[in-house]
């Protein structure tokens, strides 16, 4: 699936890093750029691939393609850390080992 960002065509997979809820809007970062939109998580992450994104806590979706590191209760990417909920720590660990 292809989206639009910035005028050049990508796939999800090379396009979005995180997707954060805030209380109106829903902030995409892809690479160094942040993007926001008027679009509930839920309906935007129903668009995306569910082999490589994961919903880490009732606010955030990474990229699970893109984690390299992970804490007691966070994933890393780069310089982002986004939080992660105990009730899929499991889980995610379960699915970050399909990537390598």
């Amino acid at each position: 699936m292809g989206y639009q960002v910035s005028g050049d065509a990508m796939t999800a997979e090379e396009a979005l890093i995180i997707l954060e809820q805030g209380t109106t809007d829903l902030e995409v970062v892809s690479g160094d750029k942040k993007y926001m939109l008027r679009s509930p998580l839920g309906e935007f992450v129903q668009q995306l691939p569910p082999e490589h994104f994961f919903q880490t806590h009732r606010s955030y979706i990474v990229n699970l393609a893109l984690v390299d590191k992970i804490g007691g209760n966070f994933v890393g990417i780069g310089t982002h850390e986004v939080p992660l909920s105990r009730n899929v720590r499991q889980e995610v660990m379960t699915r970050l080992s399909m990537y390598g």
